[in-house]
């Protein structure tokens, strides 16, 4: 321990004396690069090609990376501007080196490629890592020993402020400085238990922060969620597809690629290879996947357009789902459904969702407290917030003793603790920041944050039931990704498909510590005059839960809340709302952040 703190000490006292790039040993043959308004081909020896690099003990594996480059994939990448330096970063935990590429694109913007910065919830990356715009013109953060800082060579004139602070949550380092006008969504830095500091802005006339490349709504598109068993699944997708895309305002052909959820097409409507299907149906011509997560089917999908709008792949993306559960008789839905949980040792044993959320339901009451009012609450509230929604499938109120004497499903859990099978599809235009701006579309809110997690498929195989490790690792890596606390969220749409799924929701995502939530709605904290209003759209309890279709749904009436047009959209105070999707009994979940970006 001693030595490694000595090692550390060291390679800071190093930094210190020499804030210029080291060229290190290794890196002789690297290549240069040029600017992005330098001909193709010149060279620029003023543009750093590595940062700087503490106890770099094995050169060779960089060395050769960089000789491949020099040896012909540097021609093509210089020729487009693609790279411009390399970043390279030593963690001190396991001694692992990694080389990060950092990128201009056609808006001159700089991204880098930070991969794995934590491991079980610590920051690894213990060694100091610097990204630098050029000689002279140095932006960016500095990462010490877990500790962040911003770069004390920020341009003249640039300053930024530390905010959001929660330390209950681990973030690492996002995004460098870039050339060009404006702003975008800021990087963050921080370690467990140390407050996140957050570069808010860069205010420089050729700088701005970036974490990745901003991904943008540009349009929503929904169903009436309800039953309508005559209508085929693809003229419900295409419905939505195309209401999305002329929300958007953006033409078909400019759509790179489709992402779809589903779940139960292969068995409600005996239709597989539902993708391309939905794609033509929508009048798209570009590749298309599906995704099945259960539940969470739609937030999956979601999630990988956002990745690929992150990643570059992409600057316009159709995303959504579809389910189409009231065309077979009851049993045979519930049949279905039954799949999403583990056929070996849950669903030959008789196990349903309703019978497995019971179970849960009673190990929370038991390990926490708590009674069905607490839970007719929830119903109450999330009914009460469909009335409005022209989009609901039950748009009538309820009363708690209504609840409360409703026909029992599963103990605890009655009728009204439970919501109901749903027909219905969803979809959402997202883009690129760059593409946004350059055809002028109204995106005002972007996808921030994007964050998944798992646990095993059956309950008796978790520690827990009455919790939900699957959603606290899906918040921590879109709370990190996004650079916003807890405290900076405005609304809440959560995967309430019965009651007590809300109230180990409302845990699993930090609002509440373990046992407080369940009383949430009965306090009002969570209606839509409370602190924190959750399912203002009604809900999956009251609004409908065609299951392939839900996470879309979710990010389409969040969006419309943040942007305004929502019948329930005064309730929100603020600019920053979360969704929650989970699959199976919590198996799977899918959180993304979104926010008002101008």
């Amino acid at each position: 321990m001693g030595s490694e703190l000595a090692d550390r000490d060291d390679c800071e006292a190093r930094a210190r004396r020499d804030d210029r790039p080291s060229s290190g040993a290794g890196v002789a043959n690297a290549p240069e690069w040029r600017r992005d308004d330098d001909p193709v081909g010149s060279k620029a020896a003023d543009v750093p090609t590595v940062a700087a690099d503490c106890e770099l003990r094995d050169a060779s594996r960089l060395a050769r990376h960089e000789r491949h480059l020099s040896e012909g994939a540097s021609d093509r990448l210089a020729a487009d501007s693609r790279v411009k330096h390399w970043v390279r970063v030593t963690n001190q935990r396991t001694g692992e080196r990694r080389n990060h590429a950092v990128a201009g694109d056609r808006q001159r913007r700089l991204l880098v490629g930070n991969g794995d910065h934590r491991r079980g919830g610590r920051v690894v990356r213990q060694c100091e890592e610097r990204l630098f715009a050029g000689d002279d013109d140095r932006v960016g953060v500095t990462l010490h020993d877990g500790r962040a800082s911003l770069n004390d060579s920020l341009p003249e004139g640039a300053r930024a402020r530390p905010v959001n602070r929660d330390p209950r949550r681990c973030v690492g380092v996002h995004g460098i400085a870039s050339a060009g006008q404006g702003k975008s969504r800021p990087p963050v830095v921080g370690q467990l238990g140390e407050p996140p500091l957050r570069v808010r802005q860069v205010f420089h006339p050729r700088y701005r922060v970036v974490g990745m490349e901003g991904v943008r709504v540009a349009g929503v598109g929904l169903t009436h969620f309800g039953q309508t068993p005559d209508r085929t699944g693809r003229e419900l997708f295409a419905e939505a597809a195309e209401a999305a895309l002329a929300d958007a305002g953006v033409d078909r052909e400019a759509v790179a690629e489709l992402h779809y959820g589903n779940f139960m097409g292969a068995l409600g409507e005996r239709q597989g290879h539902q993708a391309p299907l939905m794609a033509e149906a929508a009048g798209l011509s570009c590749p298309a996947t599906r995704y099945e997560l259960a539940c969470a089917s739609a937030g999956a999908a979601v999630r990988g357009a956002v990745r690929a709008i992150a990643a570059g792949q992409a600057d316009v993306v159709v995303a959504g789902g579809m389910e189409r559960m009231t065309n077979r008789a009851i049993e045979e839905t519930t049949e279905a459904l039954a799949i999403a949980a583990d056929e070996l040792f849950e669903v030959r044993a008789g196990v349903t969702f309703p019978g497995a959320y019971a179970l849960m339901a009673r190990s929370y009451f038991e390990e926490f407290g708590g009674e069905r009012e607490d839970l007719a609450h929830v119903a109450v509230k999330n009914h009460e917030n469909a009335v409005p929604n022209e989009y609901a499938q039950y748009r009538k109120a309820i009363t708690v003793e209504q609840a409360l004497s409703a026909p029992i499903i599963a103990e605890p859990l009655g009728l009204y603790d439970s919501c109901p099978v749903t027909d219905g599809a969803s979809a959402l235009v997202v883009v690129s920041e760059a593409y946004a701006e350059a055809n002028e579309l109204d995106a005002s809110v972007a996808i921030v944050g994007s964050g998944q997690g798992g646990d095993a498929l059956a309950l008796q195989s978790r520690g827990d039931p009455a919790r939900t490790p699957a959603t606290d690792a899906a918040a921590m890596e879109a709370f990190a990704d996004a650079g916003v606390g807890r405290g900076d969220v405005a609304a809440v749409e959560v995967h309430d498909c019965f009651t007590i799924a809300e109230v180990c929701a409302l845990e699993g995502l930090g609002f509440y510590d373990y046992g407080e939530a369940v009383g949430a709605a009965r306090r009002g904290e969570t209606t839509a005059d409370g602190d924190l209003p959750v399912n203002l759209s009604g809900g999956l309890k009251a609004k409908g839960h065609p299951v392939g279709a839900t996470g879309g749904s979710q990010v389409v009436e969040m969006t419309r809340l943040l942007r305004g047009d929502h019948p329930n959209a005064d309730a929100v105070d603020g600019t920053v709302g979360l969704t929650h999707n989970a699959g199976g009994t919590v198996a799977s979940a899918v959180v993304h952040l979104l926010e008002v970006v101008e």
